[in-house]
């Protein structure tokens, strides 16, 4: 009887242990291969221009993409790719003149290199065109060069 309880006894703290384990990796956050799927704070600089511009590029699960950055643009966009290299294209609309009037586009094509789980390094080009579609020089037109880091949940 006692050898039956013990056996018992441990049957069920083993199932616990599997059970908590499971639970566990389930609700981790993070997969066991680092993707580039999450936020990251990055900083891009264009050839040419002195400043850099920050901005929090966002990559959801399913290939879409997202830039907000300091200068005030919200930009959609998607990517591809796996393990640590991937693909990033986006659209960025420009307001300029004393009205802020709609009067640029851009296509922004970017290819990224993670460097471990929480770092990145990346080089693009951006292509500028007026409203009838004719590619034209801007401050932004050409390659640039980004870094970022993965933003990472901290208590308050």
């Amino acid at each position: 009887m006692r050898n039956k309880r013990i056996s018992m006894m441990l049957i069920v703290v083993g199932l616990l242990v599997a059970l908590t384990t499971t639970v566990y990796a389930a609700s981790s956050h993070r997969p066991t291969t680092p993707t580039i799927v999450g936020v990251w704070d990055t900083k891009i600089q264009v050839e040419g221009m002195e400043e850099s511009v920050d901005a929090l590029y966002t990559f959801a699960e399913g290939g879409t993409f997202l830039d907000i950055n300091s200068v005030k643009e919200t930009n959609p966009g998607v990517w591809i790719g796996s393990g640590s290299t991937y693909v990033v294209t986006f659209w960025a609309f420009g307001y300029e003149g004393e009205q802020g009037q709609y009067n640029l586009k851009a296509k922004v094509r970017l290819s990224i290199r993670m460097n471990g789980a929480d770092q990145l390094t990346g080089q693009g080009v951006t292509d500028v065109y007026d409203l009838e579609g004719n590619l034209v020089e801007h401050p932004w037109s050409g390659p640039f060069q980004i870094t970022g880091a993965r933003v990472e949940v901290e208590l308050p």
